[in-house]
């Protein structure tokens, strides 16, 4: 078999492997295996596919980046002129019976509605989470967190970065907290209580706020807490084309 019968062989298999989404079928694993006969031909095609393939990815990824761009530019197109829209019909448009306002202009229909849309302030809330956190973790290096049942709110502010933070805040910032632990490490706590040991393990940890904002939209509307420091309701208006 000549060096050309093996890239048509080749090209054959690579497009009935695309075909399958990447997946290898028996009778294509069995194509695909290389014999000492044809080592040397076989591994240098399967070596040009694959850099063909990577060349054909490095202009995926510039194209899929470049559409990307031209989708975002779009997208701020229509968001401004719906509010110039918004506007002009809140203004000069026709009162539905329900107070709603719209434009009926024969072919079409554009009507405003109001929205609400929850604003959560995530830099505060990723710095109080982090900092929480750390605070514990600082306890838990300098022993202070052996015994202890429950921190305070008021010891808790004693915390670098903790100075401002309302008690509301801590009741509706949620986190999410991942780090890499060695697992026997853990079981062998020494003696040491194991919270002490846990915290003592946890070096490389990220903590992130995860406030919800469905929940924190209850939250508002309900009153009983003031969450002013980390989240707000924006009113808004939409539009819908028919």
């Amino acid at each position: 078999m000549n060096i050309w019968q093996i890239q048509q062989d080749l090209l054959d298999i690579f497009n009935e492997l695309e075909e399958n989404g990447g997946e290898l079928t028996p009778e294509l694993e069995e194509k695909l295996a290389v014999t000492q006969e044809d080592f040397k031909n076989k591994v240098k095609s399967y070596g040009e596919v694959i850099k063909s393939l990577k060349g054909e990815i490095d202009v995926i990824d510039k194209e899929t980046a470049r559409l990307k761009e031209l989708k975002d530019a779009k997208n701020k197109v229509i968001e401004r002129l719906s509010k110039v829209i918004a506007q002009a019909i809140t203004k000069f448009g026709d009162e539905t019976k329900s107070g709603g306002k719209f434009l009926d202009y024969g072919t079409g229909k554009i009507s405003v509605r109001n929205t609400e849309k929850v604003e959560i302030d995530t830099d505060r809330t990723d710095r109080i989470a982090k900092s929480v956190f750390n605070y514990i973790n600082n306890l838990a290096y300098t022993r202070e967190l052996y015994g202890v049942n429950e921190i305070s709110y008021e010891d808790l502010k004693k915390g670098e970065g903790l100075e401002d933070v309302e008690y509301n805040d801590l009741a509706n910032i949620p986190a999410t907290l991942t780090f890499d632990v060695n697992l026997k490490e853990l079981l062998q706590n020494e003696g040491i209580d194991f919270m002490q040991t846990f915290f003592r393990l946890i070096t490389n940890y990220k903590v992130k706020s995860n406030v919800s904002k469905t929940v924190m939209k209850d939250v508002i509307k309900e009153g009983l807490f003031d969450v002013s420091k980390i989240a707000h309701i924006e009113q808004n208006q939409s539009i819908t084309i028919k």
